[in-house]
C-alpha cells in the first residue's frame, strides 16, 4: 500500500495511501477513551513507520486539540532532550471515498477514506514526565520572539491546562514565514506558501516534518539542534557553521510538489520529492 504526502487547499498535511480503509466515529469535540483508541489502532495497521517509538500521549496535551491524538517521542544529544510530536485529528477533514453521512447529534459518522490527516514537529524541551516507562507530558523551551507575541494578548485570549499555558491559538503565520525563509540560505523557497520547514508550536521553534520517519528525524537531530540554540541565544541564525547552512539549503532544494485536482474540484499539493 504505497503512500504519498499531500496538502490540502487549506494546507493541510495528509498521507494518501492506494487503498482506502474505514475511519471509526467519533465525537467532534473531545474524544472519549474508547474513540482515541479505535483510531490508534487504525493508524497503528497502516503500513509506515512514523510511529515507532512514539508513544499515545494524554488527550490533555492541547485543549484546543482535544478531538486529536497526540505521539510523542523523546531524543536526547548531548544531555538536552528534544521531543517529536505527531497530531494527528480524529475528526473529518476531507478525502471520504464514498457520500459522507451528516453527523448525529455532534458525532462523525464512520467513513472510508485513503488519508490520514497529520502534523508533526522537532523541539527542543525542558523536561518531560514518564509514567511506567512512557511519555506522558513535555515542557517546551519557549521561544523568546514567540512570546513577544504572547505578551501582547490580553489573558482572556490564552489557553489553560494544567498549571501551563499553551498559547497554539495565537496566529504565529507571519514569524513562521520568516523563519522558514530565514533558514533556506538561498534554496529554493517557492514551496513556503503551502508550507514552511520551520514553525513555531506549543511556544517553541520546531522543525515541521512533512516525512517524521524516525531515522530522519536522528539524522537531523544535531543539525536542528544547532539551529535552536542560535536562535534561542541570538534570535537569528546568521552564525550558523557553513555546513549546516549548507545542509538547511539542500534540504529546501530537495522539496519539490505538483499541483493536483481533488474531485470536489480543490486543488492539492502532491510532494514529489522530499529531504531523505
Amino acid at each position: 500500500m504505497p503512500a504519498r504526502v499531500c496538502v490540502d487547499t487549506f494546507k493541510h498535511p495528509y498521507i494518501a495511501f492506494d487503498e482506502s480503509f474505514v475511519w471509526p466515529s467519533v465525537h467532534m469535540d473531545t474524544l472519549a477513551p474508547e474513540e482515541a483508541q479505535a483510531v490508534a489502532r487504525v493508524v497503528e495497521r497502516l503500513p509506515f513507520t512514523w510511529l515507532e517509538g512514539h508513544d499515545l500521549l494524554p488527550q490533555t496535551i492541547s485543549r484546543r486539540h482535544s478531538a486529536s491524538l497526540h505521539f510523542g517521542r523523546i531524543w536526547t544529544l548531548d544531555a538536552t532532550e528534544y521531543v517529536s510530536v505527531i497530531r494527528i485529528p480524529a475528526t473529518y477533514l476531507g478525502g471520504a471515498t464514498e457520500r459522507l453521512p451528516l453527523p448525529q447529534q455532534g458525532i462523525s459518522p464512520p467513513f472510508q477514506t485513503n488519508r490520514v490527516y497529520f502534523q508533526s514537529w522537532l523541539l527542543p524541551i525542558e523536561g518531560c514526565v514518564r509514567a511506567q516507562g512512557r511519555l506522558q507530558d513535555f515542557t517546551p523551551k519557549t521561544f523568546p520572539a514567540a512570546m513577544d507575541k504572547v505578551h501582547r494578548k490580553s489573558p482572556e485570549e490564552h489557553s489553560w491546562r494544567g498549571g501551563s499555558f499553551i498559547f497554539d491559538a495565537l496566529d504565529f503565520s507571519d514569524l513562521n514565514l520568516r523563519l522558514s525563509a530565514d533558514c533556506s540560505f538561498g534554496g529554493h523557497n517557492q514551496f513556503l506558501s503551502i508550507f514552511q520547514p520551520f514553525v513555531i508550536e506549543f511556544l517553541s521553534f520546531c522543525m515541521h516534518l512533512l516525512l517524521p520517519q524516525p531515522e530522519l528525524i536522528r539524522s537531523y537531530l544535531v543539525p536542528f539542534a544547532e539551529t535552536a540554540n542560535q536562535l534561542l541565544e541570538s534570535g537569528t541564525v546568521t552564525s550558523l557553521s557553513p555546513n549546516t547552512q549548507q545542509l538547511w539549503r539542500k534540504y529546501y532544494d530537495s522539496i519539490a510538489y505538483e499541483r493536483k485536482m481533488s474531485a470536489g474540484g480543490n486543488p492539492h499539493w502532491q510532494f514529489t520529492s522530499l529531504p531523505g
